[in-house]
């Protein structure tokens, strides 16, 4: 792990587990990308994570994190769809636990509690849960893929924001 300062070289959401004292953490990086329906959300800020790894006969590896400050970040935007990063700073113990799970026959249910902004400031709140499961011929980096049902968002509101409230953790990006 490099040693750097979250608050000013991180652009991309950052979600920890509660419990990480200091500088002692270990950290995994997710992409995420949302198919577009209507509208187009430039902004996100992702509120809460969660994630459960590993089998049914050997039991599961738990993860709940929590945003890291009430900033937004940018998303990549195309034609399509809407991606943007995750780093989700873990407990040591907790990421040695994940590297033995995903390194064995596993499975990946995830669910994710997010904030959408649309450049007029129109906020939408989701909730996104996926499932995906280990391509037989992979690799550990990029070796998961959705499994069999779709991703699916539940909708949980929308409101007006203002300029003056959506905050970014680097400004400059």
């Amino acid at each position: 792990m490099i040693a750097c300062n979250l608050d000013t070289e991180h652009a991309e959401s950052i979600v920890a587990e509660k419990g990480i004292q200091g500088s002692n953490y270990g950290s995994i990086k997710l992409v995420v990308s949302l198919k577009r329906t209507k509208g187009c959300a430039s902004l996100v800020k992702v509120n809460d994570l969660q994630i459960f790894i590993g089998n049914k006969n050997e039991g599961c590896v738990p993860i709940w994190a929590y945003a890291y400050g009430e900033t937004y970040n940018r998303m990549a935007i195309s034609k399509d769809h809407n991606a943007f990063e995750i780093t989700v700073l873990l407990k040591p113990e907790t990421k040695k636990k994940i590297l033995e799970k995903l390194n064995s026959d596993c499975t990946i249910s995830m669910d994710i509690a997010m904030d959408l902004s649309t450049p007029s400031y129109v906020v939408t709140k989701i909730k996104c849960r996926g499932n995906f499961k280990r391509t037989e011929s992979a690799e550990l980096v990029d070796s998961f893929e959705i499994a069999g049902v779709e991703p699916m968002c539940f909708w949980n509101g929308n409101y007006i924001s203002t300029e003056q409230d959506i905050k970014f953790r680097v400004p400059h990006l």
